[in-house]
């Protein structure tokens, strides 16, 4: 089916990498959280996401190894659920699910002020579904 989302105020955006699920190349992705989901586009200019996240029952961590590297794990033995858009023109859907998402930030700085949004928006899930 589809579906088309009308984005909210974003809580956050911003420039990271993300790391591809075949090839395993960082990519520079631009991020939005809206509600409880961390979308992500080609560029800051781009109005049709390539894909989101679900962040509801994640937790978001700075890697202890590589201080740039922001790891979201979910809760209680789930995964975490994706969607990758296939065609731009019906905005079909790929599901997917992850054990873990990790992206890249430029900036220890900026590791740590994603690592927060990112949890934030995780607790503001179910709260936002309920009031809109």
């Amino acid at each position: 089916g589809t579906q088309v989302f009308l984005f909210s105020e974003p809580f956050a955006e911003g420039q990271l990498r993300k790391q591809g699920g075949i090839n395993r190349v960082w990519a520079n992705r631009y991020f939005r959280i809206c509600e409880s989901r961390l979308f992500y586009f080609k560029n800051d200019k781009d109005h049709i996401e390539k894909g989101f996240f679900e962040l509801e029952n994640t937790q978001t961590r700075v890697s202890a190894a590589q201080r740039k590297i922001i790891e979201t794990i979910p809760l209680g033995g789930r995964l975490v659920a994706s969607a990758r858009v296939v065609d731009r023109e019906t905005r079909e859907l790929q599901y997917g699910n992850h054990a873990t998402i990790q992206l890249k930030a430029n900036s220890e700085d900026e590791a740590n002020a994603w690592a927060m949004y990112l949890n934030t928006a995780a607790l503001r899930g179910g709260k936002l579904r309920a009031e809109s």
